[in-house]
């Protein structure tokens, strides 16, 4: 295994552009952890960071972004490394005619991360179209999932309920279908997102998890969250879900803010908003 230690500035990193100074470990994909699982043990798992909020010192992390990503099918399933960003994913699929994975389209994270929060958009979760996945418990024991074995629900896997510790690869199904008609439709759905969301601007994506009866957006637009600033975090006025960084955002602005817009939706309609960024 390909072990490297590195020093970089997390806040290059963060898809918020806030984050330390810090001590990375990497390797060149995330299989390679197959060959030491007790590598993982006693480390904070880091992907993409394109959900996390990063706290203002970090040591002992693991980056897992795959620099040598393995992305393969065969017989109706998509074999791909956690640390494969879904950018590199949707190529692949683009490239080889391969169906059922535009609902990634857009999202910043890595398959791991989708993996651990259930992540999806347009209706679709991505636990709804896995066949299974290997793991690292933190006991190191190497193990296999499907999806009967795991209690996953909207933005949450539970994986950690199973002693998880760490998603290696995924399988995924998928169809046939013509190259040129998915790759129109996961442009479709990049340009959808580029209208609706403030992709302009560094950000976690949605900051509150939607529930059913609510969206977060329109309940923080409702109690004049949209277009509120704290220093230089501010809730979006293109979507008001997102926090995004206007320059110089520090971790603490956006936590204010969280609080903030947490307090006037219970003061104004009794609705508690539970993140759906991670805040480590």
């Amino acid at each position: 295994m390909a072990i490297r230690r590195m020093e970089i500035n997390l806040k290059d990193f963060s898809h918020i552009r806030i984050g330390p100074q810090s001590w990375v470990w990497s390797v060149n994909n995330s299989l390679e952890v197959l060959n030491d699982p007790a590598f993982v043990l006693d480390k904070l798992v880091l992907g993409n960071c394109s959900k996390l909020l990063l706290p203002n010192r970090l040591e002992e992390a693991f980056l897992n972004v795959d620099q040598e990503p393995v992305i393969e099918h065969s017989e109706g399933l998509l074999h791909v490394s956690s640390g494969t960003k879904l950018s590199d994913l949707l190529q692949y699929a683009m490239e080889e005619g391969l169906g059922g994975f535009d609902f990634m389209a857009g999202i910043p994270g890595t398959v791991g991360g989708l993996v651990w929060m259930n992540g999806g958009s347009f209706g679709k979760h991505v636990w709804s179209q896995i066949y299974q996945i290997r793991a690292i418990t933190s006991s190191g024991e190497v193990i296999w999932l499907r999806p009967e074995d795991v209690e996953a629900e909207y933005r949450n896997s539970h994986l950690h309920r199973l002693g998880v510790k760490f998603v290696v690869d995924a399988f995924l199904y998928y169809k046939h279908e013509d190259k040129q008609d998915v790759r129109e439709q996961i442009l479709r759905n990049i340009e959808y997102r580029k209208r609706r969301h403030p992709v302009e601007y560094p950000s976690l994506g949605s900051t509150f998890k939607n529930s059913k009866g609510y969206k977060a957006w329109e309940l923080l637009t409702e109690v004049g969250m949209a277009g509120y600033r704290i220093g230089d975090a501010m809730f979006s006025t293109k979507h008001a879900n997102f926090i995004i960084n206007l320059g110089n955002a520090t971790r603490e602005d956006v936590l204010r803010l969280i609080e903030l817009g947490q307090a006037r939706v219970y003061k104004h309609f009794g609705i508690w908003l539970e993140p759906e960024i991670v805040i480590l």
